[in-house]
């Protein structure tokens, strides 16, 4: 475990040597499923981020599992507010009050577990019953639905994407809140590797509230990640010609899943975002009686 928290350490010290704003939070497996996160504060402490301009503050002077940053851009103030998996009561009355506390931000919520996978039959929905863990519904309640400045929600752990457009949320005219899912994790290269490192980039518009979202994979070279999603989690039972992940090979001729299209690597959502507007004078005209 050392030696993976080494490498992601390393790796996000790349955007911290550059000066660029960015928050990590431990997931299940960085936190022996949210048990004890001692490790992950040792890697990434609040000492770490203490002295950027950019960092808010973290739940606790010791524990940096939950943490929030904020930046401005463009007339914009952007709060990126971090939750870690199996956060309770505890860690969403801390985040009530940083929401709270900063009406004037447009609001990121990134957290580990919230959002589930959509799948060919049923659709993306918040994460409720997924062991006892799975605060997602208290966590809109008290945190989404009732501030405003709520925009955008991020996920991972379920394996997948998924995404939930919430019109007037929480009973308020115009609160749009986006949620989406991407995880890759069991997502294999055509030669059964489980590394096909996929990721997601957003892009704002802040005049036409319009989000962005395309899909790639630097290592693939791809910009959909869809062709790649064999099947997952099929057990084994000894047999050499049971369909199984000691099997990779057995997967990827199997076929892909069919969960997903291009439209789910690839897609356009729209927020209203919060920020200063300017006018500008283009010309003055008279008019000759």
């Amino acid at each position: 475990a050392r030696r993976e928290f080494e490498t992601a350490s390393a790796i996000q010290a790349i955007l911290d040597d550059v000066g660029v704003p960015n928050s990590v939070l431990p997931g299940n497996h960085d936190s022996k499923r949210g048990v004890d996160r001692s490790l992950f504060n040792d890697y990434f402490p609040v000492s770490r981020y203490a002295g950027q301009p950019w960092f808010g503050g973290s739940i606790a002077p010791d524990d940096n599992s939950a943490n929030y940053s904020t930046f401005e851009r463009a007339g914009a103030r952007v709060l990126m507010l971090s939750l870690p998996y199996a956060y309770g009561e505890t860690e969403i009355a801390w985040a009530s009050d940083v929401v709270t506390s900063h009406p004037d931000y447009n609001v990121v919520i990134s957290t580990h577990e919230y959002v589930t996978a959509k799948t060919v039959e049923v659709a993306a929905g918040h994460s409720v019953n997924s062991r006892w863990v799975s605060h997602g519904g208290q966590l809109w309640d008290e945190v989404i639905a009732p501030n405003r400045n709520v925009v955008l929600v991020l996920a991972g752990h379920f394996h997948g994407v998924g995404q939930i457009v919430n019109v007037d949320a929480g009973g308020i005219s115009g609160h749009t809140v986006v949620e989406m899912l991407a995880d890759y994790q069991e997502f294999r290269t055509h030669t059964g590797e489980r590394g096909t490192g996929f990721q997601r980039l957003l892009q704002i518009d802040l005049a036409s509230g319009t989000v962005a979202v395309d899909t790639f994979s630097a290592r693939l070279d791809a910009a959909a990640s869809f062709p790649y999603d064999y099947r997952q989690f099929v057990p084994d039972n000894g047999m050499p010609s049971t369909l199984s992940n000691e099997r990779p090979w057995a997967i990827v001729e199997a076929g892909l899943q069919n969960r997903y299209t291009a439209e789910d690597d690839e897609f356009t959502a729209q927020v209203s975002f919060q920020y200063e507007k300017s006018v500008q004078t283009g010309g003055v005209f008279a008019a000759v009686p």
